[in-house]
């Protein structure tokens, strides 16, 4: 009887076992995350920075009314620095012209990068900027001046941030013979000091995080460069691999994440009561919020 019971228990183990994989075949299978979100996290997006209940957390208040930041993985994404010089043979142009120019690569980020010379009709990159391995007519050295933190992607991909250098070298760019193997492709200068400058303005900014991470940030206000240093490294980034960028109403980002695509400017042409409050209002589309600028840096997916 004993040998009959066991030898049933079997027959409905096996039966069940059976019947549980026939209906797990006929679910439908866990879906993994869209290839297009691979290595793109928005970490805050048209949202104020809240002080932490918690004591521990590095999520600290810095007084700021509205920031993005989008944090973006090398391994499934690709950097780029554009000038408006090669991609609108004109010296400046707005972010959403540069997303318009770029739309066949499918940029997923896109944002305001070097700080640049504001006389009419000579409005070039200031500091060392490079572009597909070369630098664009009319880039403007500034010796001296805490142009010396440099944001850089190499040949085969990787980025990093150099301090101290304000200018690279034929070897750096690859123009000797033999060629170095890895030379920089693309590069972005920003100041690592602002001494004597504190107003109340936007910030821009992109950083290598504690992982590899590249974030790119636009944040509203933040009066001095030691206090966008400190607020970027509450998210992670390492504080000596921070660049600043052109910041002011030159602030400005596009972003295009899976179903999600904004734009951003920070702009207030002319001033007075009737132009909006760009920056606090997410996808602003106003032409009034758009300042023409010299560069940008832009994310493709690989």
């Amino acid at each position: 009887m004993k040998d009959k019971s066991t030898s049933a228990i079997k027959i409905i183990g096996a039966l069940s076992l059976a019947l549980l994989w026939t209906v797990a075949a006929r679910l439908p299978a866990q879906a993994a995350p869209p290839a297009s979100n691979r290595g793109i996290t928005v970490l805050r997006e048209f949202a104020p920075v809240q002080k932490s209940a918690d004591p521990t957390s590095r999520d600290k208040e810095f007084g700021i009314k509205m920031v993005n930041v989008v944090r973006l993985d090398p391994k499934f994404l690709r950097f780029e620095t554009v000038s408006a010089q090669r991609l609108a043979k004109k010296t400046t142009m707005t972010v959403r012209d540069a997303a318009d120019k770029l739309a066949a690569e499918n940029p997923v980020a896109i944002i305001n990068a070097s700080f640049f010379d504001t006389k009419p009709f000579e409005e070039y990159p200031m500091g060392e900027f490079v572009e597909n391995g070369d630098r664009p007519r009319n880039i403007i050295p500034v010796y001296g001046k805490h142009f010396d933190r440099i944001f850089v992607v190499y040949k085969n991909g990787s980025v990093d941030v150099l301090d101290g250098i304000e200018e690279f070298n034929a070897k750096q760019l690859g123009k000797v013979d033999p060629p170095v193997k890895n030379p920089v492709v693309y590069a972005v200068a920003g100041r690592s000091m602002w001494e004597g400058h504190s107003g109340l303005t936007n910030r821009s900014a992109v950083c290598i995080d504690e992982t590899g991470g590249v974030l790119l940030a636009a944040v509203y206000p933040l009066k001095t460069l030691p206090e966008i240093f400190a607020y970027m490294e509450s998210l992670g980034c390492l504080r000596e691999k921070t660049v600043s960028l052109d910041g002011g109403g030159s602030t400005q980002m596009f972003f295009s994440g899976g179903d999600t695509e904004w734009e951003l400017g920070w702009e207030r042409k002319g001033g007075g009561d009737d132009v909006p409050e760009c920056h606090l209002k997410g996808g602003n589309k106003n032409k009034l919020c758009y300042r023409s600028v010299a560069t940008f840096i832009a994310a493709f997916r690989k």
